[in-house]
């Protein structure tokens, strides 16, 4: 998870213990920090099953890092989820053409991003069983 914000970090991670999915999260504090991990992550064949981009990191903005991991021959197939404050966002990365598999809205209640997070992993759910075959 790529991100400058604890609470938000802390949020997914209830969301995930809830739904009882098994999960380590990696975290970086920030977009360069996100980038080194991933490689150092590549470097030793541990990637990660899914890839949260916060749009408003530090040092490398989300829609950066989201260019970088989508031209990088091993990142491009990691699926990748913004999280975002507004609709605005989304659009303006669907307007860069930047190739993302979902996003998660912030700023709302709990129960709705608890509902938003397990949509999301059910999609997942999906792809990855498409994906073993």
């Amino acid at each position: 998870m790529i991100t400058n914000d604890c609470m938000e970090s802390m949020k997914l991670r209830r969301c995930m213990d809830s739904m009882e999915i098994d999960h380590e999260m990696v975290e970086a504090n920030n977009g360069m920090d996100a980038l080194i991990t991933l490689g150092e992550m590549a470097d030793q064949d541990k990637l990660p099953n899914i890839i949260f981009i916060d749009a408003n990191t530090s040092k490398i903005d989300g829609f950066e890092i989201l260019n970088i991991l989508k031209s990088d021959a091993v990142l491009k197939n990691i699926p990748s989820v913004i999280l975002t404050n507004c609709g605005t966002h989304v659009k303006l990365i669907n307007e860069l053409k930047i190739d993302f598999t979902g996003n998660i809205r912030k700023n709302i209640k709990y129960s709705d991003y608890l509902k938003e997070v397990h949509k999301l992993f059910e999609n997942f759910q999906i792809f990855w069983m498409h994906k073993a075959c």
